[in-house]
């Protein structure tokens, strides 16, 4: 997955046995699942925060989409404008899959320079 504009993130906690504790679980979040959260209660928080110190910027937060992504040991969430997809990669965590991605990022890289 590649984000763009992003305007916060975070990676770690929580892992899966603990995603019940999540203030969003209860909303329905799923473990293992790409989550896009919909008007998202952060997304909602940031605008508040930042319409204080500049006027005028909370529709444009506002505008911005939430998502969250639990794998077994933790958990990624992203608040940004885009999110494109590059393909799936089998993992048993977030680490693993960036990880794994990279890995055949180089590989499609070196294949492209061969064939020059």
């Amino acid at each position: 997955m590649r984000f763009s504009s992003v305007l916060q993130h975070g990676f770690g906690y929580p892992n899966d046995e603990a995603l019940g504790e999540h203030p969003l679980y209860s909303a329905g979040l799923e473990p293992y699942k790409f989550n896009e959260v919909v008007e998202s209660p952060c997304v909602e928080e940031l605008a508040k925060r930042n319409e204080r110190a500049f006027p005028g910027s909370a529709v444009r937060i506002l505008e911005r989409k939430h998502w969250i992504v639990p794998f077994h040991d933790e958990t990624l969430e992203v608040i940004g404008d885009v999110v494109e997809y590059s393909g799936v990669v089998s993992a048993k965590s977030g680490a693993d899959a960036i990880e794994k991605h990279f890995a055949r990022q180089s590989l499609v890289r070196d294949a492209g320079n061969a064939s020059a």
